[in-house]
């Protein structure tokens, strides 16, 4: 439709829905294993108590629960296609958040890797349009005239456009430019809060080793629902939420199979996380988006240009170039770790003069 006000705008109110179910969906998880064996209900309960502080979930919940907005958010000003590379690019925020709170060191050339996955994300910039099938719907002046509404959406031009408008009104391109930036921004918002949060799980599951993927699921989504349904009452967005998912019957369907598919999607993200690490799951999630991006281009007819083709081999090549290296590294670390101890012991063994069989 052209008609500017079938756009919505709370990208927050999405990710309420998301947390909701999820929440629910991991009460069940937790819950139905005693209910099968009829234990008692107090056991139940006792399951369902948080196995980590309630500041360390709070912090993870409420990352998430701002990355996430900025996420959606960011599909009312650039492509698709921007959004699934810049979910790509956040490996460079994971190894910054790993240094600062896990401690890592790493190695230059994996240093080099990020500074690749950057270039290669400024180069699909600067090579073609990222501008947001939505956005072109609605002329700017449209937008702007309701810009305080809480459905209609401002349409950003494209990242070319910036700079090279025609239009002789200097506020119009004045806004436009602004708009083009907005979409960059919250992307940049996306990349390092979600980096903060891969990063911060991690750190959770490695100092409370009791704590399991459905018990950090249903706390962290709890907290980030209470959050981000108190940010909607406040701001005053709620009424307008309810009015558009009521008068918009599909627009409710299409909410409750995001929110389903995202709350599934939730264990599995928790679970790579605790048993492989953040920056082993940044890359598992590479291969989703390589798919999504040859999906999007054949299913949504999404053009390209070559420019653009060649900077996602430079965003998506280094990621698995990191895991093929890093396994290499990691397989050397172990042989010399090995060859020590093996030196250690034979050192212990001539002092006490003990005989030890050497190695193969």
């Amino acid at each position: 439709s052209d008609d500017d006000d079938e756009y919505f705008k709370d990208a927050l109110f999405l990710v309420c829905a998301n947390r909701l179910v999820t929440a629910l969906f991991a009460t069940l998880w937790i819950v139905f294993p005693h209910i099968v064996h009829r234990e008692r209900l107090s056991r139940s309960i006792k399951a369902l108590a948080p196995r980590a502080p309630w500041r360390a979930i709070a912090i993870c919940a409420v990352a998430n629960t701002i990355a996430s907005s900025c996420q959606y958010q960011a599909l009312r000003y650039v492509s698709f296609i921007l959004q699934t590379l810049s979910k790509c690019a956040k490996v460079p925020p994971v190894m910054l958040w790993g240094f600062f709170l896990l401690g890592k060191r790493y190695p230059a050339w994996e240093v080099g890797l990020m500074a690749t996955i950057c270039a290669g994300c400024a180069l699909f910039l600067i090579s073609g349009s990222v501008v947001s099938a939505a956005s072109r719907h609605v002329p700017y002046h449209m937008a702007k005239s309701h810009h305080h509404s809480s459905i209609a959406s401002p349409p950003p031009p494209s990242w070319n456009d910036v700079g090279n408008n025609n239009n002789s009104d200097d506020d119009t391109n004045k806004g436009e430019s602004q708009a083009a930036l907005i979409g960059i921004i919250l992307l940049v918002l996306y990349m390092t809060f979600d980096g903060f949060t891969s990063s911060y799980q991690d750190h959770i599951f490695r100092k409370f080793r009791n704590l399991t993927t459905a018990n950090m699921v249903l706390h962290s989504t709890t907290i980030a629902f209470i959050f981000s349904f108190a940010s909607l009452v406040v701001g005053g967005n709620m009424d307008h939420c309810v009015y558009f998912a009521l008068t918009r019957p599909g627009f409710a369907a299409h909410v409750a199979w995001l929110s389903l598919f995202a709350a599934t999607s939730q264990f599995f993200i928790f679970e790579t996380i605790r048993r492989y690490g953040a920056l082993n799951f940044a890359v598992i999630m590479t291969t989703r988006q390589v798919v999504s991006v040859l999906l999007s281009c054949i299913v949504y007819h999404h053009q390209l240009t070559i420019g653009q083709w060649i900077s996602m081999i430079f965003v998506f090549g280094p990621i698995y170039v990191r895991a093929k290296w890093k396994a290499e590294y990691e397989q050397r670390g172990r042989s010399k770790s090995r060859r020590k101890d093996t030196d250690d012991d034979t050192e212990i063994a001539m002092a006490t003069k003990i005989p030890v069989p050497l190695p193969n």
